[in-house]
């Protein structure tokens, strides 16, 4: 390739490389979400006559959650025009990885405490290590998407103001309302589970919609979509789970 010079003559350019910083900003988000997915399966093997199902105390949503974050990971690290939007997909997604992490920790303290886990409470620690690590890992990764994520508004501090404020009033709703309509009895909940899901799902999912009122462009877009995917498949993969616990038929029936 060459490149025309102000006096007439020619110049070699060297083709555009892609940046290191998305490289290994993606290989870094794709490594988390290998790591949480490492650590949702291993408690199989830990706890077999406990947790015959990977997911037993994960939201069944966790699994697809965390191949998704892989997948914008790889996106990030070579696809360079679509990396700040994947970056805000990572973002979202592995703030709800980390969510669950949480609620994983939680559901089987409780579990713990009502005597569901007998004679094996041994494994307890084992199995908070596990889900510490999706916590971990989930964390690390939404942190990572930010920070790779962030301009320099062109403005200065003029430039912060969102050219959308309406979705982000409506994601400052979302994340305050969500938790009193799982709660509209308005009481302190005492087993923690609503305030599991303003972690797991009320906040990740009303920061996204709030974003993509300050971004621009893909990202913004990237956001708005993120929510919205992530939205209605955890409400169909939860809803299919909860019929299938009612109406699947008991053991020994």
């Amino acid at each position: 390739m060459s490149d025309l010079r102000t006096d007439g003559t020619t110049a070699a350019v060297m083709p555009a490389r892609r940046p290191v910083t998305a490289v290994v900003g993606g290989v870094f988000v794709v490594g988390c979400a290998v790591a949480a997915v490492v650590s949702v399966l291993a408690p199989e093997r830990v706890v077999e006559t406990y947790a015959p199902r990977p997911d037993g105390h994960y939201s069944p949503v966790l699994l697809p959650l965390a191949f998704a974050l892989a997948a914008a990971g790889t996106v990030m690290a070579t696809r360079h025009r679509w990396f700040r939007p994947a970056a805000v997909v990572a973002a979202i997604l592995a703030a709800q990885v980390a969510g669950n992490g949480i609620r994983a920790i939680h559901n089987w303290f409780t579990f713990n405490g009502l005597g569901g886990l007998d004679g094996q409470r041994y494994h307890l620690v084992e199995l908070h290590a596990y889900a510490g690590t999706v916590v971990l890992a989930g964390t690390a990764a939404a942190v990572a998407a930010v920070a790779l994520a962030w301009r320099e508004p062109a403005g200065g501090w003029r430039g912060l103001g969102p050219p959308r404020p309406g979705y982000v009033v409506a994601g400052v709703a979302l994340a305050v309302l969500m938790p009193v309509a799982w709660d509209p009895s308005g009481y302190p909940d005492s087993t923690g589970f609503a305030h599991i899901f303003t972690l797991t799902y009320a906040l990740p999912w009303g920061a996204g919609l709030a974003a993509a009122g300050w971004l621009r462009g893909r990202a913004a877009v990237a956001a708005g979509v993120a929510v919205g995917v992530c939205a209605v498949a955890c409400t169909a993969i939860a809803v299919g789970d909860y019929l299938h616990m009612i109406y699947s038929t008991p053991p020994g029936d």
